[in-house]
């Protein structure tokens, strides 16, 4: 709403603080699944949580309306031509805008002393309890980078599709959901492989197939692959490696 009445900064920081509010409140509900592991039953609450803000939204966020803005806005309606390829000032913006915050994310999980404890957490959260690692508050601060991550998401697809509504995260979550279980729970450049993988075969799909086929496509082909490979693409790499190194560290 404040984006749409002309602040359209101000609006998206606005959408990743509420974000982050949301996520950080949310916390302690999921906490005791977390401690005993339950990981299909955290994935089931958290989906319920998200069905729940997304009636709400629905009743009484603009009237469950979309929210769309101005072309000028955004600079739907002016183009930038790159050979045989054309496009919007938006799509600049959100191509800028993703690259950024991979950028971003990658610098922080592997160059600072709260991203590197973020991974030694999702490897071994006993040995990270052990070396000292805050894990309550570091879950924390995990959920509200999460959140802002996630509302930059948010504002990238808004800005690419010209218009929000409640209804947008639902559709998001369920293909970062299927990047996930695809690359393997825990790797970030598998992930990021993926995403490319999957945004590149629904744009093929797309322009080749006639129909409405790509969502049948893309994730038949994700289903076939997570059942050929349960722990995922770039998963097994990993659990070797730990398996490695967790050997290593009993023979020493």
């Amino acid at each position: 709403m404040v984006a749409r009445n002309g602040g359209f900064l101000l609006g998206a920081f606005a959408a990743m603080a509420v974000t982050v509010v949301l996520l950080v409140v949310s916390e302690p509900l999921l906490r005791p699944l977390s401690k005993k592991k339950a990981v299909l039953e955290t994935i089931v609450v958290t989906l319920g949580i998200s069905m729940i803000i997304n009636e709400i939204a629905s009743q009484y966020l603009n009237n469950g309306l979309p929210v769309s803005f101005s072309p000028e806005m955004l600079g739907r309606n002016r183009k930038v031509f790159l050979g045989i390829f054309s496009l919007t000032l938006a799509d600049v913006y959100t191509i800028i805008g993703a690259v950024l915050v991979v950028a971003v994310l990658g610098v922080f999980m592997y160059r600072t002393m709260l991203g590197r404890s973020f991974r030694a957490m999702a490897q071994d959260s006993a040995a990270a309890r052990v070396f000292g690692i805050p894990m309550t508050r570091n879950v924390l601060y995990g959920f509200a980078v999460t959140g802002v991550l996630a509302g930059a998401t948010a504002v990238l697809a808004a800005v690419y599709i010209g218009s929000a509504n409640p209804v947008l995260g639902g559709t998001l979550g369920v293909k970062a959901l299927t990047v996930a279980l695809l690359a393997g729970s825990g790797n970030l450049k598998g992930g990021l492989l993926c995403g490319l993988a999957i945004g590149v075969t629904e744009a093929l799909v797309l322009g080749y197939l006639p129909g409405r086929w790509m969502e049948a496509i893309v994730y038949g082909a994700v289903m076939l692959l997570i059942i050929a490979k349960p722990q995922g693409l770039f998963g097994a790499r990993v659990l070797v490696r730990l398996d490695y190194i967790s050997t290593s560290s009993l023979s020493t």
